[in-house]
């Protein structure tokens, strides 16, 4: 269970009562974070390291997990396993049954979100609640889809020169082989 959270410049960190892990020992997922912005976007958790053991490999706090994105230069809130269909893969490590309660640290409602995050509203859709919600959605649904495509064009940049190098290596050993 969470007895703290503390934001720590560009990142928050979560303190728990007891370990915690992942189901199946990989990666924490399912937590996301947001700023002044109130635009929560997928956050990267990890443990937090303590140091280094005789072997130069990081030593963690599993009772603390430390959340960031690059999406999110001043975080303020997280989200865990929050939505209709939440991903999360969190648990204790002494009840290996029992996941991680979905919870947020904002009381942020959907209607509070900024007119500027979906642009300018008439009159009229501030007064049909359901449409106002429905463009609130969709503006969301969009600024995940660019924040996708930012980190593929990210991913492609860092990535590119690497894998052509390869690839024509790889296609040079196949051509020596014929």
């Amino acid at each position: 269970m969470l007895t703290e959270m503390k934001i720590d410049g560009d990142q928050i960190v979560l303190k728990m009562d007891a370990q915690v892990k992942a189901v199946d020992d990989g990666d924490i997922v399912g937590f996301s974070i947001a700023g002044e912005d109130r635009r929560f976007q997928p956050a990267e958790a990890s443990w937090l390291v303590t140091g280094k053991d005789k072997n130069n490999r990081p030593q963690t706090d599993r009772k603390t997990i430390v959340l960031t994105s690059p999406h999110v230069p001043k975080p303020i809130h997280y989200r865990y396993a929050w939505g209709r269909n939440p991903m999360g893969n969190l648990q204790t490590t002494d009840h290996n049954d029992l996941p991680f309660a979905t919870q947020r640290s904002d009381d942020w409602k959907m209607e509070e979100v900024p007119a500027e995050f979906i642009g300018s509203l008439d009159g009229k859709a501030m007064e049909n609640k359901r449409r106002f919600r429905g463009q609130v959605q969709k503006a969301l649904r969009l600024d995940d889809t660019k924040r996708r495509l930012d980190e593929a064009r990210a991913f492609i940049e860092q990535n590119q020169e690497e894998y052509e190098k390869e690839r024509a290596a790889l296609e040079g050993e196949l051509a020596k082989e014929k």
